[in-house]
């Protein structure tokens, strides 16, 4: 086998498992020097002290420290598919990022091995900026954790949510995660400041992060993404999924005005610093966001280059302008993903004419407007309810009593010409993803 070109042999070795990658490095020195760097370039960690100590111990290797493009955290409790799995290129990417996970990974952790899980990987983090390769970064939070309400001593409600995340590991955890990606981040900036100074000549700059990924980051415990410290660690990157996560077992109002803040307060203005470099974009929220709750606009909203777009749960009204925010990038989108978004009506609607844009007249729009996709995916939720042939939920009106978005059951013909338009949209794209795959 060492006797092929290394062209081959690097294509062998690059359509192997990194199982069989580690294996190939100890056949000779050849093997070992194209092995090496595929093997090496993207390394997983799960949510075990064990898991987390062995990616501090691999980051400490300055052997194959340079090899390293790609770190991954996956916890436990955010491993399942949801609906931000679904991905904006076609390929799920889940194999890629759970490759070398112990088979250990998904075990239940008591409270001295979760504070063993946050000193390891909280220091395998703070040595990211000793990698001069990585260029992205993949981090899954746990999906679902318990909170306490009451202060056990006084059966008060916790002052603070920094008060709540001292009693729950995993928003400990996140809080922990995200300060030392800020503290990476300045670092990485640093680093590249002082490569461009003349005495720095010599001095190869760090690589700068390309791909960024925050899966089920909880709302109520995200803050430091309205540091502007933080926000150097955007800068340059060509894609950014990020999916939100809301679980929060609070009392009274605590968790509503928390969204409302974090959505105002920080995803917003964080989305509206310019990004020249963006070409990939997944937005996903675990509940609607628009309407009047938790309110958001993306109206103004533009990425020169982007060309891949995934947005679930969020809400089409005037004030979201999430309509607007796909047809500004209409030169340049390529593919479009919509998973369980809703047009929002007046609550009387179901009754009454159809409201200012249906979805029949979205689709129409986004065929005639987005000439240049050539993906389309729509994936749509039944409505709430047992009955095995409910509709699709396509619409959501604000409920005033209980103050949440609600289902809407459209008037009979909507969902008719919904259908018809949502097909001839797949045809026009499939039609044009036929054409232009064609040789000329």
């Amino acid at each position: 086998m060492t006797r092929l070109p290394p062209e081959l042999l690097l294509k062998i070795i690059r359509a192997a498992s990194r199982d069989v990658q580690l294996v190939l490095r100890a056949v000779s020195k050849q093997m070992y020097g194209l092995a090496t760097p595929l093997a090496f370039r993207v390394v997983s960690c799960g949510s075990t002290p064990r898991s987390a100590l062995n990616l501090v111990e691999l980051l400490d290797c300055d052997r194959l420290k340079r090899f390293i493009k790609e770190v991954v955290y996956v916890d436990k409790k955010g491993a399942r598919r949801w609906p931000e799995d679904y991905p904006v290129d076609g390929e799920h990417k889940s194999t890629e990022e759970t490759a070398g996970l112990p088979e250990d990974w998904a075990n239940i952790l008591d409270h001295d091995e979760h504070e063993d899980l946050y000193v390891n990987l909280t220091a395998a983090l703070c040595r990211l900026p000793s990698l001069p390769n990585l260029d992205s970064i993949s981090i899954t939070f746990p999906l679902d954790f318990e909170t306490f309400d009451l202060d056990e001593e006084n059966g008060t409600l916790l002052p603070s949510y920094e008060a709540w995340a001292a009693r729950v590991p995993e928003l400990r955890l996140q809080l922990g995660v995200l300060s030392r990606l800020e503290v990476f981040a300045a670092a990485r900036a640093m680093s590249q400041h002082l490569a461009r100074k003349p005495k720095a000549k010599h001095t190869a700059p760090a690589a700068t992060l390309r791909a960024l990924t925050l899966r089920n980051l909880n709302a109520h415990f995200s803050h430091q993404l309205s540091y502007p410290g933080f926000h150097a660690l955007f800068n340059g990157l060509t894609t950014l999924r990020l999916s939100l996560n809301s679980t929060l077992s609070a009392t009274g109002d605590v968790e509503e005005v928390g969204m409302e803040t974090f959505w105002k307060g920080t995803i917003l203005p964080f989305l509206h610093i310019p990004r020249e470099t963006l070409t990939t974009l997944a937005l996903h929220s675990d509940q609607d966001v628009g309407g009047e709750y938790p309110g958001a606009s993306f109206a103004g909203l533009h990425y020169p280059r982007l060309q891949q777009l995934s947005l679930c749960h969020l809400l089409l009204d005037e004030v979201t302008a999430v309509e607007d925010f796909i047809l500004a990038h209409a030169r340049t989108l390529r593919s479009l993903v919509l998973i369980d978004c809703k047009i929002v009506v007046a609550s009387d609607s179901a009754s009454a004419d159809p409201p200012p844009r249906t979805w029949a007249q979205v689709y129409e729009t986004l065929g005639r407007e987005l000439m240049g996709l050539t993906e389309l995916k729509v994936i749509e939720a039944p409505s709430p309810g047992l009955h095995p042939s409910r509709p699709i939920a396509r619409y959501t009106s604000w409920h005033e009593e209980y103050l949440w978005m609600q289902y809407t059951s459209p008037p009979r013909g909507w969902d008719a010409a919904d259908d018809a338009a949502l097909e001839t949209l797949k045809e026009i794209v499939e039609e044009r993803t036929r054409r232009t795959s064609m040789p000329s």
